[in-house]
C-alpha cells in the first residue's frame, strides 16, 4: 500500500482535481483523499472502486499491483 498515496495524487493532479472536488464526487468526507494521500488512512475495495472510476485508472495501478 506504500504506492497508493502517490499514485493517487499523481492521478488526482493529472485529472485537475483538487482533494475536497474529488472527495465530494466519490461521496467521502471533505478531507478523506487529502487522508488517504498522506497514508494517514487506507480505503476499502469500495472507495478505490469509485476512486479508480472518477480518476479513469485501474485499482491495479492505483494500488502498485504488480504482476
Amino acid at each position: 500500500m506504500d504506492d497508493f498515496p502517490v499514485r493517487l495524487r499523481k492521478a488526482r493532479l493529472r485529472s485537475r482535481l483538487g482533494q475536497r472536488v474529488l472527495s465530494e464526487r466519490c461521496g467521502l468526507s471533505g478531507n478523506m483523499v487529502g487522508r488517504y494521500e498522506r497514508g494517514e488512512r487506507i480505503p476499502n475495495a469500495l472507495t478505490v472502486k469509485v476512486i479508480c472510476e472518477e480518476l479513469d485508472v485501474s485499482a491495479d495501478w492505483l494500488l502498485g499491483v504488480k504482476k
